[in-house]
């Protein structure tokens, strides 16, 4: 169904419930159950796994905030000099628009100092971009390996950020792209010296708290902007479904060993 029509079809719906009806609705779109449920089921293996209203799922089995950041793109023109100052040979090629081989991809990431980053040119990692290219033509832009390094190290600058601010409890939930990453972070700080708190089990942070300690890391770690919010029901949704999944799949493998 099309954004318009769905539109059209939840203000329906919402006018029915309206009149004091009751309105079973079963989706898997937790943007829909939010919006037009004022109380939500989620069942996994025909089980039950949770009932309430959404911001009670929300208190009782969120972990947190979740937290989007979208780091500084560089331009074409900062690639360059990127490119010539940090990749040594490579970088002070002068056809900027060269293509590397895997040897030579291997090289660059010795000379931005990240020799284990070429291990990270898989299919299932960061750098599966490069490797669907290497796999199909052999050869990788050099402007786009400057960017993933580029992109690679801001994002493990921003990670450690979040820890020294945060916590051992922030975990990276995704990263949409090279510059936008996804991260779950924890209701009470427990850091070290750099996030304040030390020791103990650390405080509950308020909005306010997490928002001031987000400012004051936006231009050490290129952030360009950010959205700070609780976690959301398709997070909930998600992992009770998987812990559902494990929980039966353990049970199968503990039937199969008593036959």
């Amino acid at each position: 169904m099309d954004p318009s029509s769905r539109r059209k079809l939840w203000d329906v719906l919402s006018a029915i419930r309206a009149k004091q009806s009751s309105i079973v609705l079963t989706t898997h779109s937790m943007e829909e159950a939010e919006a037009l449920c004022t109380r939500i089921a989620i069942m996994v293996s025909g089980k039950l796994r949770c009932l309430g209203m959404p911001q009670h799922l929300k208190s009782k089995f969120g972990e947190g905030f979740e937290l989007e950041v979208k780091l500084h793109t560089p331009t074409p023109a900062e690639l360059a000099s990127i490119g010539q100052e940090r990749l040594g040979r490579i970088g002070n090629s002068s056809n900027r628009s060269s293509k590397l081989s895997q040897t030579e991809l291997n090289n660059a990431c010795v000379d931005w100092g990240r020799p284990e980053w070429a291990g990270l040119v898989t299919e299932r990692g960061s750098g599966a971009t490069l490797w669907a290219l290497l796999r199909d033509g052999g050869r990788v832009p050099q402007a786009t390996v400057v960017e993933w390094l580029v992109a690679e190290e801001g994002a493990r600058r921003l990670d450690g950020f979040l820890r020294e601010q945060f916590g051992e409890g922030v975990k990276l939930i995704e990263r949409a792209s090279w510059f936008t990453s996804r991260f779950s972070l924890p209701v009470r700080a427990v850091t070290g010296e750099g996030g304040r708190e030390g020791g103990g089990g650390g405080r509950t942070l308020s909005l306010a708290d997490m928002f001031e300690r987000l400012e004051a890391g936006k231009v050490a770690c290129g952030i360009v902007e950010y959205a700070l919010g609780e976690t959301q029901i398709e997070v909930i949704f998600n992992r009770l479904c998987a812990e559902g999944q494990t929980e039966e799949k353990t049970r199968e493998e503990e039937e199969e060993g008593n036959v």
